[in-house]
């Protein structure tokens, strides 16, 4: 995620977003991600999606 988010900002990104299933809900949560819509429903899979100010 690190590497991933480094990579965005060095490109002028300035936030992330990610549409994690709930079951990986806490690992992004863990990595600054906080929950700004969901659950639906992603191929049979509860999801949730997640936003970070990277900057």
């Amino acid at each position: 995620m690190t590497a991933a988010e480094e990579w965005a900002t060095q490109r002028g990104f300035t936030h992330g977003e990610i549409h994690g299933e709930l079951t990986a809900q806490r690992f992004y949560e863990r990595c600054g991600y906080r929950v700004t819509a969901g659950p639906y429903d992603e191929d049979g899979a509860p999801v949730v999606i997640m936003h970070k100010q990277l900057l």
